[in-house]
């Protein structure tokens, strides 16, 4: 037989011939038999002879040909798996180069419902298999797929030929009752609960105590989760998918809810709500949540952090200006903490964030002071884009210790405070502080490269809300206050706690923070509170020399026309204003920054953005808000980060168009999009 192919032996003619031959004349034998007598009975049995030989005859060459179709199939499948492929849970289907079904196991058939299979065309079986089988061809590895109502695993092997489908539905059916039996683990904190009952009486208290608990028990009764109270301000709440989705889906609503009634009963409330999920262990979920709860009270509260598994961190809510809730006794614990961490230390090393501002110059300064107070030596870190303020500061440090040295001899000269990063390694050893101010990301530090080896002594002071960023080693000392106005507010604070009899701060020290704290609070227009002004009093009291700071706010004329640039390449819609630098142009990040602010003079703008080429190659992104709208969400969906009104990123793009364009999807995202952070 020249082609071998089950269908061809199956198709034999001469099989079918020779049955229909023999039919008839058993038939006809039949009939004339009983009419004709012994003759006709003698020539039907010889034709019957005749025919049952070639029928033989024809058998063994059809046995012959099916031993051979099976022992090529066997070639294929391996001597002896032929028979446990027929009876594995697996479906097994069997293409020749034609695309004609040459073999299917029992789990085929039944899936298919036909028998009547072997010879036939695939694509005439079934369409949609034979679509999925040559889309899959080349595909080495399995495929998920949907046929006749169930999931498959598919695997195609031997260019097509070969067909295997494991059928998933039980699989995934368990899978579904897995993701959905997974507990979820909340930690919920009420924000300013101290604040409110520190001077109410019993029954004040008593009151606000059952208003918190009946609204968070009517929303664990809508959303059917476990709530148990673990102390008056905090609370547990555990469920599971179900519950978790939904709840995700509603964006907590329960911020709102506590946020806009309490103030009705006469104390305004938030929370601050910390959730994991994704980790089978209950004691690990729990650790996430409180992990989770810590992040969202660092960012000013009222808001949701939520992680799943090792995802990075999602944030809900966080819109509302967070309440000052800071008090002096944590900072003269701050500030004796501090000081005991300096007396241990051999030298310490003091940075700002990238491109150093005013404000974090200020509060470098004041560390700076602070070490000097208790003899431990110390160094500012500066290097990289600074601006002229920062600049004329630099230099009035310099000329200050320089009049000084003048009055001393050479042993007891004083030594610039400022080193370049390269230098700053020559300071390092096993017991060097490391102080990191106004900012508590490593990814924005000057100091970065340093971070790791910085095991128990790292401290990290800063007035910005938290990011989803981690540092390697674990401050020792996490000074992070997002009520106050500045880092250098925060700093002149812990000062203010110190004798300055024996020696006083430096007019330009003083004169450096007060700035900062201007600078930061637009000239005490913005996110100032009682402590801000007392501490621009103590910096006062110590020779804060305002004219000297409103020299430094004055900008060379170039920048004056920069400004004026960038501020008529405005774009507003939708209460957001957008400015755009000229392509190419590289624009000052202190002239991008104070064209944010102008935008903001606007009437009708709810936040700003200014996108311009920077010095050092990069794209810069400033951003402000009035509030209304999360600057620091979208800033952060673009790998920046600030506060809800005064944020910015710095970003790799090939041009400013390309860096607007992720710009509209950021605030996309966060300001219209349901479900996320508005």
């Amino acid at each position: 037989m020249k082609n071998n192919s089950l269908r061809n032996i199956l198709l034999n003619i001469r099989i079918y011939f020779l049955i229909i031959f023999l039919a008839a004349m058993d038939v006809i034998g039949f009939i004339y038999i009983r009419s004709y007598g012994l003759p006709i009975v003698i020539t039907w049995i010889v034709l019957s002879l005749i025919s049952g030989y070639l029928l033989a005859i024809v058998y063994l060459s059809t046995t012959k040909n099916i031993k051979s179709y099976a022992a090529n199939l066997s070639g294929k499948l391996g001597v002896g798996q032929l028979a446990a492929f027929d009876h594995l849970p697996i479906a097994v289907l069997l293409l020749d180069k034609s695309d004609n079904i040459e073999w299917v196991n029992q789990q085929f058939i039944q899936l298919c419902g036909d028998e009547d299979l072997l010879g036939r065309k695939l694509e005439n079986v079934d369409a949609d298999l034979a679509k999925v089988v040559k889309d899959n061809i080349d595909n080495e590895s399995s495929t998920t797929i949907k046929w006749r109502g169930k999931t498959f695993s598919m695997h195609v092997q031997q260019n097509g030929q070969a067909i295997y489908l494991l059928d998933l539905s039980d699989v995934q059916s368990y899978k579904n009752k897995y993701e959905q039996s997974q507990v979820f683990v909340g930690t919920i904190s009420v924000d300013n609960y101290e604040e409110v009952t520190q001077d109410a009486s019993e029954a004040q208290a008593a009151r606000v105590r059952s208003f918190i608990s009946s609204t968070l028990g009517n929303w664990a009764d809508e959303f059917d989760i476990y709530l148990r109270r673990l102390q008056a301000d905090r609370f547990i709440v555990i469920g599971m998918k179900k519950q978790f989705d939904a709840l995700q889906k509603s964006g907590f609503k329960i911020l709102d809810t506590m946020r806009e009634e309490s103030p009705k009963e006469n104390f305004p409330l938030t929370l601050s709500i910390g959730i994991g999920f994704g980790i089978d262990d209950i004691n690990e979920l729990a650790v996430l949540s409180l992990r989770n709860l810590d992040l969202a009270l660092g960012r000013g509260g009222d808001q949701v952090v939520i992680r799943v598994g090792n995802n990075p961190a999602k944030f809900i809510g966080g819109n509302s200006t967070p309440m000052e809730k800071r008090s002096r006794s944590r900072s003269r614990m701050i500030e004796k903490a501090l000081v005991d961490l300096m007396a241990t230390a051999d030298n310490i090393l003091i940075a700002g964030h990238e491109n150093i501002d005013v404000d974090a110059l200020g509060a470098a300064l004041g560390i700076y002071r602070l070490a000097q107070l208790k003899q431990t030596p110390a160094q500012i870190i500066i290097d990289g884009e600074i601006g002229d303020d920062v600049q004329a500061i630099i230099e009035m440090k310099q000329d200050e210790i320089a009049k000084v040295n003048e009055s001393r001899p050479q042993e007891d000269q004083i030594a610039t405070p400022f080193v370049s990063l390269a230098n700053a390694k020559k300071w390092i050893n096993k017991t060097t502080l490391l102080i990191l101010v106004d900012h508590s990301r490593p990814s924005r530090s000057l100091a970065q490269k340093y971070i790791d080896n910085m095991k128990d002594r790292l401290v990290v002071i800063d007035h910005h809300r938290i990011a989803d960023e981690e540092f390697p080693q674990k401050p020792v000392l996490f000074f992070v206050e997002q009520y106050a106005s500045s880092t250098s507010e925060m700093v002149s604070e812990l000062l203010s706690f110190e004798d300055f009899r024996i020696e006083k701060i430096s007019a330009t020290e003083s004169t450096s923070m007060l700035a900062g704290i201007e600078l930061d609070t637009k000239n005490f227009s913005q996110n100032t509170g009682a402590r801000t002004f007392d501490a621009a009093s103590f910096l006062r009291a110590n020779g804060a020399n305002v004219r000297l700071i409103k020299q430094l706010g004055k900008v060379p004329e170039n920048e004056v026309l920069d400004q004026a640039n960038l501020t008529s390449h405005v774009n507003i819609q939708d209460h957001i204003a957008i400015s755009m630098g000229e392509n190419g142009k590289k624009y000052n990040a202190a002239v991008a920054a104070k064209t944010a602010d102008s935008l903001m003079r606007i009437k009708g703008v709810d936040a700003s953005f200014v996108v311009s080429n920077r010095r050092d190659g990069r794209i810069g992104i400033n951003a402000r808000s009035n509030g209304k709208i999360n600057v620091q969400l979208i800033m952060e969906e673009m790998g920046g980060g600030g506060s809800l009104e005064n944020a910015a990123v710095q970003m790799t793009a090939d041009n400013v168009f390309d860096a607007v364009e992720l710009l509209q999807k950021a605030i996309q995202k966060v300001v219209y999009s349901k479900g996320e952070s508005k």
